[in-house]
């Protein structure tokens, strides 16, 4: 499991406890992108506590991981202390994603513990190996665009950073003629960025 490999680059960095908040991240541990926190620890079960819509977390996440509700980020605290986890002496955030505020908040609930960037110190190691699926999706992925790299013109990719009421996630497309073939543009909202995608179909 990903939580696993995840657990033993933490032990290696001496990192007693990981909170993993941000959306994209949550799907690549857990399988789901409702709002919480993946608290991973070495030597422990992985445990997502759960803000909103658990039942769907019931229904969408991994084997292997626990879940629980949390009304408040304040509970941390108090669940992790019931829980069995070590109050940590170094606590791991995803700090090159996270936006202050809500990192200040968190350093807040635990003044003894350092903070470390387990995006730095653990994802790059994870995310540089693919599993099988993974590997064989860019092989096809590959082939496709060989294929037909004729036929594709990439354009701009244009990133900025919106508001989406409730960090609903919301994608929609439209296909707009013009002279020389359609120009397609997808839209990706979520709680902090919009995605802004173009491409000539030809």
């Amino acid at each position: 499991m990903r939580t696993d490999r995840f657990c033993g680059l933490m032990e290696e960095a001496h990192v007693d406890v990981a909170l993993i908040t941000h959306m994209v991240d949550l799907y690549y541990f857990t399988g789901t992108i409702q709002p919480g926190f993946l608290v991973l620890s070495p030597g422990r079960e992985p445990l997502l506590l759960v803000r909103k819509a658990y039942q769907r977390a019931e229904e969408e996440v991994a084997a292997g991981i626990r879940l629980a509700p949390i009304r408040s980020p304040k509970d941390l605290p108090g669940i992790l202390e019931a829980e069995g986890f070590p109050s940590p002496r170094r606590l791991g955030l995803e700090l090159d994603v996270l936006p202050y505020l809500q990192a200040a908040r968190t350093a807040a609930l635990f003044p003894e513990a350092d903070f470390v960037d387990v995006g730095a110190v653990v994802y790059d190691p994870i995310q540089a190996g693919k599993s099988r699926v993974e590997d064989a999706g860019f092989d096809v992925a590959g082939d496709f665009l060989g294929a037909d790299e004729e036929r594709l013109d990439f354009g701009v990719v244009h990133c900025g950073v919106i508001g989406a009421a409730g960090g609903h996630a919301k994608l929609e497309a439209g296909l707009a003629e013009e002279s020389e073939g359609g120009l397609l543009e997808a839209s990706f909202w979520q709680s902090e960025a919009k995605f802004h995608v173009k491409h000539s179909v030809y």
